[in-house]
């Protein structure tokens, strides 16, 4: 092979160091999944009751809610390793999962009979690709699994694994132990069956039958875990709510191409359906299972964003083979695709890595630092926050503060409704009116509405204002709290007067500066005040920003 997939002897060729390089950003990138929280929280939890939860807990809008924890062996090991080490654990977790996923590709490959140059520039590609689960969350442990099933399953198809009585039983205990991690189980299920109907396609009868008893074996085992059939009744409830559930969650929507973390799968998935090609003047010998199972996985990625990480693994695969297949002229096309892999890595790499093993970025910690240190007003408080952020304030302020949602599947019913309520200040009025909302936590985001402003002259002035003048009008909510991810308001009948007093900013409130440097010319604030209240705002922001770093 030429260029710079020239094939090299050892671990130490250039091949096998640039896959080595190029997989090192999705290994090593922090962690930044903000459902880790109601995780941990679940193990804490566990960990405190030796039992299984069975009710919701967390929350005060669900409160003793049934909830089937199907991911309950993956938080028992987060909550562990947290105690162990911190974050600092969790990504070790993190990177040892994603290198249990390379090592089981490179597997396959290698059962194939794949040059290592070839095997290394399969990887290249996973390895941009796997940017999109590149995080500590229970589907890692799903991946990993997937990858050496597909590996076991391409040894049984090649005729290089004999399945065996005691090769059974161990297929019930794997997915045992799988389905008690994550529902991706299912589409490990799927993957056997799509190696037994294969199979059946091509007259292949005995594979077809010892595929059958492999399935049955592992169909048993996943009914092996405290909850009986439930996780298959959570993933029916899941899948017939998926249409809903994209409205409010971008993991249950198509792949997009605004998403630059998703560029890799848009040069994967025509690659993989380019490939096909390879075998077109031979079809019977086109490797059935792995096509039909990477193409049926590539259209649901077009429809769920979740299933490419699956596509990704089998994608590469395909890819790798094909190139065997076609000779020198597919490997430049290769070795091309690589180059890209590596340019795009090189440019996103710097936008995604952090000095610290966990990006706070999606959580609203400066907020949940106040809300804590005011903990005395708002624990009696229903308050409303984000269902993405749930996770965290339940976990940082348990347990004496309940959250209105998180990330969990008990609450999916509620976010059509949630949605609708944040499109429309509005219906937004009626939604909190609706649940008894006594504070809330609102995004800070730069979305401004156009207003007019009349004066006592009869003069007029067009202002773009913020979003919150309409979701929490002045004359009911206070602003509390804001920093640049996050507002807090609290309802003025629901807290003390004298409180309100020391802790309201009337005038410094983000994205209005317009309309506050209009009412200073015109002298309708006065300037004292303002400027009094921006120094709190510096003082009360470093205080904040002292007790999370003393933490």
């Amino acid at each position: 092979m030429s260029g710079p997939l020239k094939e090299g002897k050892s671990w130490a060729s250039a091949p096998w160091a640039l896959a080595g390089v190029l997989s090192l950003p999705a290994l090593l990138i922090p962690i930044y999944n903000p459902d880790l929280f109601w995780h941990l929280s679940a193990g804490r939890w566990m960990f405190a009751h030796g039992a299984l939860p069975r009710a919701d807990w967390l929350s005060f809008t669900y409160a003793g809610t049934p909830w089937l924890d199907f991911e309950w062996l993956a938080q028992l090991i987060f909550e562990a390793l947290y105690r162990l080490g911190g974050f600092f654990a969790l990504w070790l977790l993190k990177g040892a999962l994603m290198l249990g996923i390379w090592l089981g590709l490179d597997r396959a490959m290698r059962i194939n009979g794949l040059p290592g140059a070839i095997r290394a520039a399969g990887l290249c590609l996973w390895s941009a690709a796997a940017l999109i689960h590149a995080d500590i969350r229970p589907d890692l442990f799903s991946l990993v699994f997937f990858a050496w099933l597909l590996a076991a399953l391409e040894a049984l198809r090649l005729g290089r694994l004999e399945i065996t009585n005691k090769r059974l039983a161990g297929a019930a205990l794997f997915f045992s132990l799988w389905a008690d991690l994550h529902l991706g189980f299912l589409l490990g299920l799927a993957l056997i069956a799509a190696y037994g109907a294969a199979a059946a396609f091509r007259g292949q009868r005995a594979a077809a039958k010892t595929c059958g008893r492999l399935l049955a074996c592992a169909v048993a085992g996943t009914l092996a875990n405290p909850y009986g059939l439930g996780p298959y009744e959570v993933a029916w409830s899941h899948w017939s709510a998926g249409r809903e559930l994209a409205r409010g969650i971008a993991e249950w929507q198509p792949m997009s191409a605004r998403n630059k973390v998703y560029w890799p799968f848009w040069l994967l998935s025509p690659m993989f359906a380019a490939g096909l090609g390879a075998w077109r003047r031979d079809w019977k010998s086109l490797p059935l299972a792995p096509a039909m199972a990477a193409a049926g996985l590539c259209l649901a990625s077009l429809m769920h964003e979740r299933t490419a990480s699956y596509f990704n693994i089998l994608g590469a695969l395909m890819i790798a083979l094909a190139a065997r297949r076609e000779g020198p002229k597919a490997e430049r096309v290769l070795s091309g695709a690589v180059a890209l892999s590596a340019a795009f890595l090189v440019w996103v790499a710097p936008g995604i890595y952090r000095k610290s093993f966990f990006n706070y970025k999606f959580v609203p910690r400066t907020a949940a630092e106040f809300l804590s240190s005011e903990r005395a007003v708002f624990e009696p408080l229903r308050v409303y926050n984000p269902w993405e952020w749930g996770g965290y304030l339940g976990w940082r302020l348990s347990p004496r503060h309940k959250v209105f949602d998180d990330g969990r599947y008990i609450f999916h019913d509620e976010l059509p409704r949630e949605a609708a309520a944040v499109a429309d200040f509005k219906v937004w009025r009626d939604f909190i009116a609706s649940e008894r909302i006594d504070a809330v936590l609102l995004q800070n985001l730069p979305t401004m509405f156009p207003t007019t402003k009349a004066y006592p002259d009869g003069s007029t002035k067009a202002f773009d204002r913020p979003f919150y003048i309409f979701y929490a009008p002045l004359a009911d909510w206070a602003l509390v709290h804001w920093d640049p991810a996050a507002l807090v308001f609290v309802r003025r009948s629901a807290v003390p007067p004298s409180w309100l007093v020391r802790h309201e900013y009337r005038y410094m409130r983000p994205h209005d500066a317009a309309a506050l440097a209009e009412a200073l010319r015109r002298g309708e604030v006065p300037k004292d005040k303002v400027e009094a209240e921006a120094a709190r705002y510096q003082m009360e922001l470093r205080e904040l920003e002292r007790g999370i770093m003393e933490r």
